[in-house]
């Protein structure tokens, strides 16, 4: 049974902010058409997920459980970094990547969803949360988990903060009653995209959450993109770290359009048509 729907008022805070901004109805708009739908039904998803206080009660309850930190940002207004005890949500809601996040998976309605980076797993239960009120679709997601306190070091030098505790493991975060829909593989998402996506129906949404250097960005659309439905979408964060979005999306001949989004995310839709496997330009 899908989750119930609150009927609490809209959350404050950052994304009431950018709601209410004439900027953020404009970018809004962009990503909830080349999602393939009406701008008004893309808004009715948002306000959904933003009078949701289920699933923050969930995600604050498994915090007391565990008395770990929360991924920073994940959810909304400003996040401590001390523990739930210090209280980590300002207006009590998630934050603006997140309820993007459910917003498009709603929009797409997709089969097969697949998902690279978990780390504590706020997408992942969001994305399942969507499927499950969508009453569609599976997520595949890929992990290779950073136990470190103080997160990695990519090739090129940038700290991503992030990390797992190791005694929790990948997706600890995620609700018992959503993993229904979920299936979890430990591993790199070079190595997992190809094995996974030959042996699933068409993906309609591919979301990279995973290492933000160019080189692995620039790989994971590469692999992917073959195995993206006509119609469905690439969704990137941290699309504005480095290039490799914007540069993927200006050398793939079936990029039907593409958008850096209020998050700072980027989204680019596959045609409907799709030209197969050998669409993808020279680099």
């Amino acid at each position: 049974m899908s989750p119930p729907l609150s009927a609490s008022p809209p959350v404050k805070g950052i994304a009431r902010t950018w709601w209410t901004t004439r900027a953020y109805l404009q970018r809004f708009s962009t990503y909830a058409r080349m999602c393939g739908v009406d701008p008004r039904t893309a808004n009715a998803y948002w306000s959904e997920i933003s009078r949701d206080k289920w699933l923050i009660e969930e995600l604050e309850g498994r915090l007391r459980e565990t008395g770990h930190r929360i991924d920073k940002g994940s959810l909304g207004g400003q996040v401590a970094s001390q523990t739930w005890k210090e209280r980590l949500v300002v207006g009590s809601g998630l934050a603006l990547c997140n309820l993007e996040l459910y917003t498009i998976v709603r929009c797409l309605r997709p089969t097969v969803v697949l998902e690279t980076g978990v780390a504590s797993g706020i997408s992942s239960t969001v994305i399942l949360l969507a499927l499950s009120r969508n009453e569609l679709g599976q997520l595949y997601s890929v992990d290779l988990p950073s136990v470190e306190p103080g997160g990695y070091l990519y090739p090129d030098g940038t700290l991503d903060g992030v990390s797992t505790p190791a005694e929790l493991g990948t997706g600890w975060i995620v609700p018992s009653r959503l993993r229904g829909r979920w299936k979890l593989q430990i591993g790199r998402g070079v190595d997992l995209i190809p094995r996974i996506a030959s042996r699933v129906d068409d993906i309609g949404l591919f979301f990279h959450d995973s290492e933000h250097s160019y080189e692995n960005m620039m790989s994971e659309f590469l692999l992917a993109w073959p195995y993206i439905r006509g119609g469905g979408c690439i969704y990137a964060d941290d699309a504005t770290w480095n290039s490799a979005f914007l540069r993927f999306a200006s050398i793939t001949v079936d990029v039907q359009g593409s958008a850096i989004t209020p998050a700072l995310r980027g989204i680019a839709r596959k045609r409907a048509a799709g030209l197969g496997p050998d669409s993808v330009g020279r680099l």
